[in-house]
C-alpha cells in the first residue's frame, strides 16, 4: 500500500531537471546516438591506424576470391590507401548497401557466426572506414556482362554520389585523409616510417598464409613488397623471408582430433632477438595466442639461449565451432575451447621437428605440467602427453689450474683485509696490480682461479669461500664499458673488412635500416645498399669477431623494428651498444686457458661495475665456507 501510494502521489516528489553539465555527477537524459556517431565509435574499435584499414580491405579481397591484390599507400597510409583486387566484385544494386552498418554477404543468421569460414562477417569494416575518411570505391561484379561498373564516393559517412563508370571485374577502394574529421585521433598517428612498418607487418602476414595470391605493396609509388602466387608453402617462404632464412626453416606438422597443424620452424641458427619472425594462423587468420606461444617456447626451451626467439610460421586448422574469434573487435586475439589439445599438437610438432635435425630436446615434465592450469590441462593429461626421450648429460668438464702456486707467498696488497688472508700466491698473478689499484673502489676480493666447468663458469676462491663467475656475463659488462667509452668520445674503433659481408634484408628490415642508417654508422657499422634487397657490410666494430658480424647486424635491425620506435634516441643507442657488447664477449661454451682467465680477471678489476652484465644479470655468485660446511652437514 505504501509503494502504491508513493507511485500515485508522484507530484509530492521532487523531479530533478535534466542537466547538461558533465561534471555535475547527475546522469544526462538517455538519448539515441546518431548512426554517424555509432559508426565512429565502431571505427575506434576496428580502425586503429592505416594498417587496420589495409587489414580489413585485404581480408574482404581474400573472401572475394581474389588471386591478385595490390596495395598502394602514400606517406605510410596517412594520406592515401588504395587496395585493388580481381575478386568477384560488388553488384551495382548492392554498392550503397555495402557501406552501411551490419550489412554482409558472409552470414545470414546467428548460427553462422559459430561456423565462420571467412575472414570477417560483422559488416562493420566498410561503414567504419567510411565514417572516418573520404572513400571512393570502383567495382564490377565478375558475372556482369556490362562494360561498366559502379563508383561511390563517401565522406565522413555521408554518401556524396553513386555513378556508373567503366571498370574491370573486381574492386578498387581508395581511403583518403584517414581521421580527417577526428583531429584527436589523427594526431596520435605515428611517424610515417612507423605506420609503414605496421602496414608491412600486416601485408606480410596475409601473404604468408595465402601463397596462392599475388601480393604487391607500394609506398609513394615505389614497390617495397612483392610476393608472387605459388602452390607451395616452402616456395612462399623464399619469396617473403629470403633464401637464406628459408633454407633454415624445418617443416613440421601434427594432428589431434579436429586440430591439424602445418608449418615451419626456424633452426637455432636463424633465431632472432625479438618475436618479429613469429607468425601464428588459425583457420587462415593471423592471430595472437598465449597457448600457441607457450607451447612453442616450451618446445625450444633447451635449445635456444635466453632472449632468443625462433622464427616460425604455424598454421592451425580446426573446427570453427571450437574457437571464439570475437573476443576482440579485430579478431586478432582468439580463444580455444580445448587449449590443452592445441598446446599438445604444437609442442609435439616442434620437438619432433627439432629432432629431425639431430637437435636433442629434453622433454621435461614442467613443459606440460599443472602450472599450465590456465589451459585446463590436468596432471593426468600432462602425464599422458609426455613422450620418453633420452637425456644426454655431458660429464663435468673441469680445467684444473696449476697447484704448485697454492702454498706460501704473496699476501694481498696494502693492509690485509679481513677474510682475505687465506688467499695467497707463491708468484704474483698478472692481474695483481689491477687488483691493488682498484681494490678501494669496488672492494672485490683477490681471487685465485681453480678451474673452469662446462666451458661456462670460472671457479675461484678467496679467503672466505668459493666464487663462481659467469664468463660471458662478466666479459659482456667489460665490453659494454669499452664500447660505450669509445662511443662517447666519438672514437668508435672499427675494422674494415677486406671482403665485405653480403646480407639480405626483407621489406620491413630495409625500412628500419633506412631510418637508422646514421645511428648504425655512429656505433661502428658501415652498411650500404647494393641493389634490391641486398646490402653490404663494409666495416664493423673492432671488438666484433667476423663470424658474429652478420647475425649481429640482423639482430640489431630486428630489435630496432620491435614495437613502436618513437622512443628516446639515447635508449636506442644504448640498446645497440649492449648488443654489440654481447656479441663481442667470450661465449658460453668457449674454453679458456690459464692465461685467458687471468686476462679476464685483470679486466674485471679495472671495470667500473663488474657486478652485473649489460642486461642486469649477476656476473658472479659466492658460496661462503660456512654455507659449504652446512651443505656437507659439517654444521647444522
Amino acid at each position: 500500500a505504501l509503494i502504491t501510494g508513493i507511485l500515485l502521489n508522484q507530484d509530492s516528489f521532487h523531479r530533478p531537471e535534466t542537466v547538461s553539465d558533465p561534471d555535475s555527477g547527475i546522469m544526462n537524459e538517455i538519448r539515441r546516438l546518431s548512426e554517424h556517431t555509432v559508426n565512429q565509435i565502431a571505427a575506434g574499435e576496428v580502425i586503429e591506424r592505416p594498417a587496420s584499414v589495409i587489414k580489413e580491405l585485404v581480408e574482404n579481397s581474400i573472401d572475394a576470391g581474389a588471386s591478385r591484390i595490390e596495395i598502394d599507400v602514400v606517406d605510410g597510409g596517412k594520406k592515401l590507401i588504395k587496395v585493388t583486387d580481381n575478386g568477384i566484385g560488388i553488384r551495382t544494386r548492392e554498392i550503397k548497401l555495402a557501406f552501411e552498418k551490419h550489412t554482409t554477404s558472409k552470414i545470414e543468421g546467428i548460427e553462422d557466426v559459430y561456423s565462420l569460414g571467412t575472414m570477417g562477417f560483422r559488416g562493420e569494416a566498410l561503414a567504419s572506414i567510411a565514417s572516418v575518411a573520404k572513400v571512393e570505391a570502383v567495382t564490377k561484379h565478375r558475372e556482369s556482362e556490362s562494360a561498366t561498373g559502379s563508383r561511390i564516393f563517401i565522406a565522413g559517412g555521408k554518401t556524396i554520389y553513386v555513378e556508373s563508370t567503366p571498370a574491370p571485374a573486381g574492386t578498387s577502394i581508395k581511403v583518403m585523409e584517414l581521421f580527417y574529421n577526428l583531429p584527436a585521433r589523427k594526431k596520435y598517428l605515428k611517424k610515417t616510417s612507423t605506420e609503414l612498418k605496421h602496414i608491412i607487418e600486416v601485408t606480410t602476414g596475409l601473404a604468408m598464409i595465402n601463397p596462392g595470391i599475388h601480393f604487391i605493396l607500394k609506398n609513394n609509388q615505389r614497390s617495397i613488397f612483392n610476393s608472387p602466387s605459388c602452390d607451395d608453402g616452402a616456395e612462399n617462404l623464399f619469396h617473403i623471408m629470403g633464401a637464406e632464412t628459408a633454407r633454415e626453416m624445418i617443416p613440421v606438422e601434427g594432428r589431434s582430433g579436429s586440430v591439424v597443424l602445418k608449418g615451419f620452424i626456424g633452426a637455432p641458427s636463424v633465431a632472432r632477438s625479438t618475436r618479429s619472425g613469429q607468425w601464428f594462423f588459425v583457420n587462415g587468420r593471423p592471430v595472437r595466442s598465449k597457448v600457441i606461444k607457450e607451447a612453442l617456447e616450451d618446445g625450444f626451451k633447451n635449445v635456444l639461449m635466453r632472449r632468443k626467439f625462433p622464427a616460425v610460421v604455424l598454421s592451425i586448422k580446426t573446427n570453427p565451432t571450437e574457437i571464439d574469434v570475437n573476443i576482440h573487435p579485430t579478431k586478432k586475439d582468439i580463444k580455444f575451447e580445448k587449449p590443452e589439445g592445441i598446446y599438445a599438437v604444437v609442442f609435439e610438432a616442434v620437438t619432433r621437428g627439432l629432432g629431425t635435425t639431430g637437435i636433442s630436446v629434453e622433454k621435461q615434465a614442467t613443459m606440460v605440467s599443472p602450472e599450465r592450469a590456465e589451459h585446463g590441462m590436468s596432471p593426468a593429461r600432462a602425464e599422458e602427453l609426455l613422450v620418453d626421450a633420452e637425456t644426454s648429460i655431458s660429464p663435468l668438464q673441469t680445467t684444473l689450474m696449476e697447484t704448485a702456486s697454492i702454498a706460501g707467498g704473496v699476501a694481498p696488497c696494502g693492509p690485509v683485509r679481513e677474510g682475505l688472508a687465506g688467499t695467497s700466491f707463491k708468484v704474483r698473478p698478472k692481474y695483481y696490480e689491477d687488483y691493488c689499484n682498484n681494490v678501494e673502489r669496488h672492494h672485490l676480493p683477490l681471487l685465485r682461479p681453480i678451474g673452469q666447468i662446462h666451458d661456462l663458469y670460472i671457479l675461484a676462491q678467496d679467503g672466505e669461500g668459493l666464487v663462481i663467475i659467469d664468463q660471458h656475463a662478466l666479459h659482456e659488462r667489460i665490453m659494454l664499458e669499452k664500447v660505450t667509452e669509445q662511443y662517447n668520445r666519438r672514437a668508435m674503433a672499427v675494422q674494415e673488412l677486406i671482403i665485405p659481408l653480403d646480407i639480405k634484408l626483407n621489406t620491413a628490415q630495409s625500412a628500419v635500416f633506412v631510418e637508422w642508417k646514421g645511428k648504425l654508422e655512429r656505433t661502428g657499422f658501415g652498411i650500404e645498399h647494393f641493389g634490391g634487397d641486398h646490402y653490404r657490410v663494409r666495416h664493423i666494430p673492432a671488438s666484433i669477431q667476423l663470424r658474429e658480424a652478420k647475425r649481429l647486424v640482423l639482430d640489431i635491425i630486428d630489435r630496432l623494428a620491435e614495437g613502436e620506435r618513437d622512443v628516446e634516441l639515447e635508449e636506442m643507442e644504448e640498446e645497440i651498444l649492449k648488443m654489440t657488447a654481447c656479441r663481442s664477449a667470450i661465449k658460453a661454451g668457449e674454453r679458456l686457458d690459464r692465461d685467458g682467465i687471468d686476462t679476464l680477471l685483470s679486466e674485471m678489476y679495472r671495470a667500473e661495475n663488474p657486478y652485473f652484465c649489460a642486461h642486469g644479470r649477476p656476473t658472479m655468485v659466492k658460496l661462503s665456507l660456512n654455507e659449504l660446511e652446512k651443505k656437507f652437514k659439517r654444521k647444522v
